[in-house]
């Protein structure tokens, strides 16, 4: 378990109980057959009236799965359920690499980290392939950055091949290569772990693949899209310094862009419009939100500019492409982060709402809630905004 912070919300007993091992397994899989089996029958009589659903813009597929999924994410919350990362190649096969970090003067400022938080070896799936040089790389390569509240998903096929998938089909992007990141897990992979590892994998495109940065755009959803934020602002502040050039353009998909919030509260997202139409529930933001949080000693709170943006915007050179679900609940957080980014005199800054009362994330996730579609439509939209933003 993480170290706790004296100024985190405490867990109720029966919590902490159930984030230990064998308890977290035995409670995660019952409840999971619980959800499979009674709540799958009432939610699927519950949802067969249009009346009844979440949206009515929803159909009775749409209504289940998302409200299925929520119920997941909550029983993973409560357990802290992130999986056992693991730096083999297995089925990615020749696509998985290894990154060792790059020399230490790539890591400064904010990101240089602490004696428990350091650079470390990073691993990354390539989709489709694993381009052997530059010379393979087409119009651009994503360098995509996954969501999971910091605490869950690797980016390996498992769970990013849809995204991947995605981006390859609807864009002019001739590769996608996903890292994966530190989870925070423990006091050696709070922040800023994530950061250092974005860090390290731009570093592996620009300097040892020799990729221009000017043919690399950035992507990542929800808590990725919050890492990636955070780098471009490292660029903004300190890429003159660590001689590391601007990408073409960064993707921001459903962006964590508080994490404050949901560190401060366990009822932020009750009273948000959007609640009922959203999977993502208080509790997994509030397990994020906390793991993630810098180590006391370090002296930086979760409300420092490289993890809560809002009221923190910024001026870059990297355009940015805002995506947000008119349905999830951090619909507003995303708007209010998109204004102030786009008052800041010289940013390039365009904002995408998915219609339809679309929930959180459904670049990575659309296919497991029935927005296959949704997310193929933003995609495509996002690919022909590179092209008019192009250097």
């Amino acid at each position: 378990m993480p170290t706790t912070n004296p100024h985190q919300p405490q867990s109720h007993t029966l919590s902490r109980i159930l984030t230990q091992s064998p308890f977290k397994h035995l409670y995660f899989f019952s409840n999971l057959l619980l959800s499979l089996t009674l709540r799958l029958s009432v939610w699927s009589l519950y949802f067969l009236p249009s009346f009844s659903r979440q949206s009515p813009h929803w159909s009775w597929r749409k209504a289940l799965k998302v409200r299925l999924l929520k119920d997941i994410l909550a029983s993973m919350a409560l357990v802290e359920m992130s999986p056992v990362l693991s730096w083999e190649a297995g089925k990615e096969g020749d696509r998985w690499v290894k990154l060792v970090p790059a020399k230490a003067s790539m890591y400064v400022g904010p990101v240089e980290g602490s004696k428990e938080v350091r650079p470390e070896i990073v691993g990354g799936t390539w989709y489709p392939s694993r381009p052997r040089s530059k010379d393979e790389v087409g119009e651009f390569v994503v360098l995509h950055v996954h969501g999971g509240a910091f605490v869950v998903n690797t980016g390996r096929i498992e769970d990013g091949t849809f995204a991947s998938t995605t981006m390859l089909k609807q864009t002019q992007a001739s590769h996608v290569f996903m890292p994966q990141y530190r989870l925070s897990v423990d006091d050696a992979s709070r922040f800023p772990a994530g950061l250092q590892d974005v860090v390290t994998s731009y570093c592996y495109l620009t300097k040892e693949l020799g990729v221009p940065a000017s043919k690399i755009v950035l992507s990542g959803d929800s808590a990725g899209a919050n890492l990636v934020l955070a780098f471009v602002k490292y660029l903004a502040e300190y890429g003159s310094q660590v001689q590391l050039d601007s990408p073409r353009a960064a993707w921001l998909w459903c962006c964590f862009v508080n994490p404050a919030g949901s560190y401060h509260s366990t009822t932020q997202f009750d009273t948000i419009p959007q609640e009922p139409t959203d999977f993502l529930c208080d509790a997994f933001g509030a397990w994020g939100a906390r793991s993630y949080a810098p180590n006391p000693p370090s002296k930086i709170t979760i409300e420092h500019p490289y993890i809560s943006f809002s009221h923190h915007p910024f001026a870059t050179k990297v355009p940015l492409f805002f995506q947000a679900g008119n349905g999830e609940v951090l619909f507003g957080d995303i708007c209010e982060l998109y204004e102030e980014m786009q008052g800041v005199v010289g940013n390039v800054v365009t904002l995408e709402l998915t219609e339809g009362d679309a929930p959180h994330d459904v670049l990575y996730v659309g296919d497991k809630v029935g927005f296959e579609v949704e997310a193929e439509d933003m995609v495509a939209k996002a690919g022909r905004w590179i092209g008019e933003v192009a250097r």
